[in-house]
């Protein structure tokens, strides 16, 4: 354990170490719904090991994640399940609309969380459509050096490779979390220089890499860019 760490009193605990263990938690109440608040603090700390060096000085103790952990659950039962946290479909364009551009990438998200025993919500979906075109980018960086490429594409090269489409979908469910967290923490972001700091730079890290990993794994499985 870091040699700097917050517990119930002492230091303001930075706010996006809150929405980090609030995004940790929400996930594992997915996965694992009996997580104790010492499992979830053991994921925080390997997460700010990992990726927030920014974040320091220091990482939550036990009491303080219990405390944290606390405020969520006061806040989940305060209001009602949220909508978009519910199963996209085709007709909550309506409500929730997408461009049509960008459509088709989240219909085929979609099709390929149900074909793998998952779901994708009207919040996964809405980041899906934000998110595409950091990397439908380098899909056409990647064909414009390999001319014998050719995408999985309808007219205008709508559609993407099937690994940067899971980098899409992992990158879009990133974001979707950590907007639920937020919301949980019963925080305002809009206020806040150091939410700012973690979106620009440990989520934006998280998506440059994933963008970058799917590209290499498009180079792999193409090898001298042919399809």
């Amino acid at each position: 354990m870091d040699k700097e760490t917050y517990f119930g009193r002492g230091p303001s605990i930075p706010h996006p170490v809150k929405e980090i263990v609030a995004e940790i938690y929400t996930k594992a109440q997915e996965e694992d719904p009996g997580i104790t608040a010492k499992e979830v603090m053991d994921k925080v700390h390997k997460f700010l090991h990992q990726y927030g060096k920014q974040l320091r000085p220091g990482w939550p103790g036990l009491s303080a994640v219990q405390k944290i952990l606390a405020k969520i659950r006061r806040n989940e039962s305060a209001v009602p399940p949220d909508p978009e946290d519910s199963p996209w479909s085709i007709l909550d364009i309506a409500k929730y609309p997408i461009p049509p551009e960008v459509l088709p990438v989240v219909l085929r998200a979609w099709r390929r969380e149900i074909d793998n025993n998952k779901r994708l919500t009207i919040r996964e979906a809405l980041w899906i459509a934000r998110l595409y075109p950091v990397f439908r980018e380098p899909q056409a960086i990647w064909a414009a050096k390999f001319p014998t490429f050719k995408e999985d594409a309808l007219p205008g090269g709508t559609l993407l490779r099937d690994e940067i489409l899971e980098a899409l979908i992992e990158g879009a469910k990133s974001y979707a979390l950590s907007e639920k967290a937020i919301k949980l923490t019963g925080e305002d972001p809009d206020k806040r220089e150091d939410w700012y700091r973690f979106f620009s730079t440990t989520k934006l890290s998280l998506i440059l890499q994933l963008s970058e990993e799917a590209i290499a794994k498009v180079s792999k499985n193409n090898e001298g860019g042919k399809p």
